[in-house]
């Protein structure tokens, strides 16, 4: 006797020798205790497995012992890290960024999972078992901007990861590319030239040399830095084609035809007044 209840079951039980499927319903009474757990069906949180104590960690009415998802994150039981973890989140890259399952900001010791604990870790938030840091700044280079610690930034620094315990300054690193001039950096004054074939290796930085502006290509730019233009060894001031290498006129060759020329004049002067 007593009120009768229709139960849908979410995981296959065994109840008195009775197998009752997964998702399937059964009839109990209300007011039966089929599980001898101090509960009757009609209020039993998980019928058919004995829970005295109820437990229902997300508060979905399922009980822990019957709920395939006992935090109610969306993820099923069987792949969690934390045995007892928060409930009513969810598990994403956010709120939980090696995925275990494991809330990072109220339960996991270890957020990236590289087993270094967050306390002791120099880059908590991105996996780096080797806790790599190569100037020693107590910043792992995986989440370090200046891996370097030149004053560039990785993303501007051509030698990202090269020479450290330096300061790019206008006189160690004279382009401010991040490579140390003395020791990295073939090109200081970045116009594409070697160093050691550049006539101005510390000259005029932000040009591309071409023909119209470093005629002669030796690294100097025509109109601020070259004074032989063409590369004749003439100055161009001096240069009746400061900008043909191939011709010239300088001031010894001006003077010598002006003198040339004067004499001519002189002495055709002189015989017209011997007539």
């Amino acid at each position: 006797s007593g009120l009768i209840a229709v139960m849908r079951f979410h995981e296959e039980l065994e109840i008195s020798g009775i197998t009752i499927p997964s998702q399937q319903s059964a009839i109990f009474r209300y007011n039966f205790d089929s599980d001898f757990d101090g509960y009757h069906d009609g209020i039993d949180n998980c019928n058919g497995l004995y829970n005295s104590g109820q437990e229902d960690l997300d508060n979905d009415t399922i009980g822990d012992l019957c709920d395939l998802d006992i935090y109610g994150d969306s993820l099923v039981n069987d792949i969690y890290d934390c045995p007892v973890g928060s409930s009513y989140w969810l598990s994403n890259p956010n709120s939980d960024i090696d995925g275990d399952v494991c809330r990072d900001s109220r339960e996991d010791q270890d957020d990236d999972g590289d087993q270094i604990a967050d306390i002791h870790d120099n880059c908590a938030t991105i996996y780096n078992p080797n806790q790599d840091d190569l100037e020693e700044d107590g910043i792992g280079d995986f989440c370090d901007d200046d891996i370097d610690g030149d004053g560039i930034s990785n993303e501007e620094d051509v030698c990202a990861q090269g020479d450290f315990a330096w300061t790019s300054e206008e006189q160690s690193d004279y382009d401010g590319d991040g490579c140390k001039d003395s020791t990295e950096d073939f090109d200081d004054d970045d116009d594409g030239y070697q160093d050691t074939m550049d006539s101005c290796p510390r000259g005029t930085i932000g040009w591309i040399p071409s023909d119209l502006n470093d005629l002669d290509q030796d690294g100097c730019l025509d109109t601020s830095e070259d004074s032989d233009d063409d590369g004749d060894g003439v100055p161009d001031l001096l240069d009746g084609f400061p900008r043909d290498g191939s011709r010239w006129l300088g001031l010894p060759q001006i003077v010598g035809s002006l003198i040339l020329a004067s004499a001519i004049i002189i002495y055709m002067y002189r015989k017209q007044q011997t007539f």
